[in-house]
C-alpha cells in the first residue's frame, strides 16, 4: 500500500510512531522525517475559542502576512471583536500586528480602517523591502489603525518556515506544536 505525507494526520490527530511503523514498515523514520520537512502553511492557522489566526501569506520579498482576530467576549480590557494583521520580516526577524477594525458587543464597528490598511499593504509592494516593516507600523496608525505590538523575533515563525526557510539564519527554528 502506498502512503503519503498527506496520509500521516487526520485533522489534528498525527500517527503515532507505532502506527507509523505498521503503515510505512523500516522506512517509517525517513518517511516521519521527510514529511516532517514539507510544512505547508495549512498548517499554520490556528482557531480556539473566540480567536482566529487565518494561514500565513507570502507578501514577498522575504515578508509574510497573516490575518488573525477574535469574535465575541474576550475580555473587560479588550473590544468584544477585532480583525488584525502581522506583517513580518523573515530574514530580520522584525515584526508589526496592527488592529485594522474593532467591533463592539452588538457587532458594531467602533472603527474600521481595513480597506484603507489593505491599501496601505498593496502600496508597500512599490516601496524598498527592507523598510515594510517599519512604513506599514507607521502609516496604518496615521489612517487610523492600532498598533496591537511590534518588535524583533528570535524565533522563525511558522509563516516563515513555510516560505522562507533559508531566511532563518540564528533565530530558534520553528517547531510544530505536536
Amino acid at each position: 500500500m502506498s502512503k503519503t505525507c498527506a496520509d500521516l494526520s487526520s485533522g489534528h490527530h498525527v500517527w503515532s510512531v507505532k502506527q507509523s511503523l505498521r503503515a510505512f514498515g523500516l522506512a517509517a523514520p525517513v518517511v516521519l522525517v521527510a514529511c516532517a520537512a514539507q510544512l505547508s502553511a495549512e498548517d499554520c492557522g490556528a482557531s480556539y475559542i473566540h480567536h482566529s489566526s487565518d494561514l500565513p501569506e507570502d507578501f514577498g520579498e522575504g515578508h509574510t502576512l497573516t490575518y488573525s482576530g477574535h469574535k465575541g467576549y474576550h475580555n473587560p480590557s479588550d473590544a468584544w471583536g477585532a480583525d488584525e494583521v502581522k506583517l513580518q520580516n523573515c530574514a530580520t526577524g522584525a515584526w508589526t500586528r496592527v488592529r485594522m477594525a474593532e467591533q463592539n458587543e452588538y457587532g458594531k464597528d467602533v472603527y474600521n480602517y481595513a480597506t484603507e490598511t489593505k491599501a496601505e499593504l498593496e502600496r508597500l509592494k512599490e516601496t524598498p523591502a527592507g523598510s515594510w516593516v517599519s512604513s506599514f507600523e507607521q502609516t496604518a496608525q496615521k489612517l487610523g489603525a492600532k498598533l496591537k505590538g511590534a518588535g524583533v523575533s528570535d524565533t522563525e515563525t511558522c509563516g516563515c518556515k513555510v516560505f522562507y526557510p533559508d531566511l532563518r539564519g540564528d533565530k530558534k527554528r520553528f517547531e510544530a506544536n505536536a
